[in-house]
């Protein structure tokens, strides 16, 4: 009996860790997913064959809706825009014509007889989440060789301190290999001397969508395949996997499989 008892204590302590921790996620500024989109414009009205997800020239998104030319047009531009200004973060940037040309923001578009439909643009205000359905499979994080075994044992803990990037509180991952070395490469470093090699470690990591308490994961706009995460990341999806040796000019000297040293 004592151990059940426990048991359930365990799982309301557990759980009330849980609960804090997504409504401090929810007051972070960041745009929703577009699967979050989708499913919430959906709900207010809007058919699912009216929206359209478009990449732009940086590959970020932007999400195009139809709006047919009627009465009531006005009030559901007006829903619409509400619902993705508060919560999601999107703005509404510009209206298309039937055939996609921006309409003069001066001109009133809703006012107009002359289109079947309209196109509204929205775009992300803030950072855009990525849907958890969409997280890459296998991600890599660099760091420090002396930092390796308090990641092994706390996992990845987004740190103010970190010196190799300079925004606070987040960790940085990225699914190419080249791009992760890229990162603390080509930078020279004065306080090192001549002949002598920095180690870093590159961690492979087994992302999983279904983690509880789930991961926010972000695209990184200066990093191309890059993300970045505010939670930490669990030590057991974390496998240290390549060893890189830096110079003082910060020319990439040597890569080799980790291995452990003996103390």
């Amino acid at each position: 009996m004592e151990g059940i008892k426990k048991q359930i204590l365990q799982e309301i302590k557990r759980y009330k860790k849980l609960q804090k921790k997504l409504i401090l996620l929810e007051g972070l500024i960041y745009s929703y997913s577009i699967g979050v989109i989708k499913r919430g414009l959906k709900k207010i009205g809007v058919s699912e064959s009216d929206v359209v997800i478009e990449k732009t020239d940086s590959g970020g998104d932007v999400v195009i809706i139809k709006l047919h030319n009627k009465e009531g047009k006005g009030d559901k531009f007006e829903k619409i825009s509400n619902f993705l200004k508060h919560p999601c973060g999107w703005e509404f940037a510009v209206a298309l014509s039937e055939n996609g040309k921006p309409i003069d923001k001066e001109k009133d578009f809703l006012k107009s007889n002359e289109e079947e439909y309209f196109w509204l643009q929205y775009e992300p205000k803030f950072d855009v989440e990525i849907d958890s359905s969409q997280f890459p499979p296998i991600l890599y994080h660099i760091t420090p060789e002396k930092n390796v075994d308090s990641i092994l044992k706390k996992g990845l803990v987004p740190s103010s301190k970190n010196k190799i990037f300079s925004y606070p509180h987040r960790n940085y991952v990225g699914k190419n290999l080249e791009k992760i070395i890229g990162v603390v490469a080509d930078k020279e470093d004065k306080s090192m001397k001549d002949g002598q090699l920095k180690a870093f470690v590159i961690f492979r990591i087994k992302m999983r969508p279904d983690l509880i308490p789930p991961i926010k994961m972000f695209k990184d706009p200066n990093l191309g395949d890059g993300y970045y995460v505010y939670e930490n990341i669990p030590s057991r999806l974390l496998t240290p996997y390549r060893k890189v040796y830096i110079d003082k000019e910060g020319k990439v000297i040597k890569i080799e499989n980790y291995a452990k040293q003996p103390k």
